[in-house]
């Protein structure tokens, strides 16, 4: 029996592999979502980005347990001060509920509400938590936060540290 274009039905495993791998190669920053991610960024924080800075963007649905991860980082971090760091929130329904799920201030200048869908609009919709770093105006580096990528994060404390 033929699956596609496998001979015998391939092992789930090896699917998450292929997918994994195509996903990885298509989000690279030469791929792509490279453009979007750099007119997304544009678009939604309107200022020049000389130094260097990382947004954490904060899908509202998708992965649960990513989201999860997502909202950890963001409670241990957010208020530590790094100038550098900055928390965009996408696919909301309600921006008071973001406001209270998160304990939003109006005063926090790392916190920027994609409340016109900029992303969505920009077909960069992951399902994901997504770790932008930007230099010069320019994407420099990706990466997802997935349940096989939960390093990202460990990645993203060690680039804080060191100013990356």
């Amino acid at each position: 029996m033929k699956f596609g274009i496998f001979k015998t039905k391939p092992k789930p495993k090896i699917i998450s592999l292929l997918f994994l791998g195509s996903l990885s190669f298509a989000i690279s920053c030469n791929g792509p979502y490279k453009e979007s991610f750099e007119k997304a960024i544009q678009d939604i924080y309107k200022q020049d980005i000389i130094d260097k800075t990382i947004f954490v963007v904060m899908e509202q649905s998708g992965c649960t347990t990513c989201l999860y991860k997502a909202d950890e980082f963001y409670s241990e971090y957010a208020n530590q001060g790094h100038q550098d760091l900055k928390f965009i929130f996408t696919g909301y329904s309600s921006e008071k509920r973001l406001r209270l799920k998160y304990d939003l201030k109006n005063s926090q200048s790392n916190i920027i509400l994609d409340s016109t869908s900029i992303f969505y609009r920009n077909n960069l919709r992951l399902e994901y938590p997504s770790i932008l770093y930007f230099e010069n105006n320019r994407l420099i580096k990706y990466e997802i936060g997935s349940p096989d990528n939960f390093k990202a994060y460990t990645e993203l404390v060690d680039a804080l540290a060191s100013d990356f």
